[in-house]
């Protein structure tokens, strides 16, 4: 695991994390429960692609934002 900026993991770790065990680290899997019946996978999810470029609709503001520990 390499650290990334104010996250203890990368998005991209975090997210085989979760398909993985379902929460984006082992310390955040007590508090996560497995999804209810009413909370399909939004049919246009997809992993991240590190090898994608960015559209400029995609990157971060330079705005601060407070953001949870995942």
């Amino acid at each position: 695991m390499v650290p990334v900026g104010a996250n203890k993991v990368s998005p991209t770790e975090a997210q085989r994390n979760y398909q993985g065990f379902g929460a984006c680290d082992q310390h955040g899997r007590r508090y996560v429960r497995p999804p209810a019946a009413d909370e399909p996978l939004d049919p246009e999810w997809r992993p991240i692609d590190p090898t994608r470029t960015p559209t400029p609709s995609a990157t971060l503001s330079s705005t601060p934002s407070r953001s949870p520990e995942c």
